[in-house]
């Protein structure tokens, strides 16, 4: 297990260094639906070192009644807004960023 956590970083470094020098974004797959994420960008990474890493919020969601609103301040790119979507598309999202260049990818 250790030494394939390893093997998966060492590979999304590769292909982060081949993204970077094609200046292209990554495809993120969600169950629905993918996002577009930079090619420097860690959840891929974090995911794979913490299983668990950002998953409790898209858990939270499944209980939450249709039509209520959930409001993420910090939004950053919309990976965790794009895990609670596709656990509940019946709530209401509103998202804050106020980087400019993570606003526009969350757009």
């Amino acid at each position: 297990m250790k030494n394939q956590n390893l093997f998966d970083r060492l590979l999304i470094k590769i292909k982060r260094n081949i993204y970077d020098l094609m200046g292209t974004q990554v495809s993120y797959r969600y169950k629905n639906f993918s996002i577009n994420l930079p090619s420097d960008h860690m959840l891929p990474l974090h995911q794979i070192t913490h299983p668990r890493y950002d998953r409790f919020l898209p858990h939270l969601v499944k209980y939450l009644n249709p039509k209520e609103i959930v409001v993420d301040v910090g939004a950053n790119v919309g990976d965790t807004l794009a895990a609670m979507f596709d656990a509940n598309s019946e709530l209401k999202y509103v998202c804050i960023e106020a980087d400019e260049g993570f606003y526009a990818l969350l757009i």
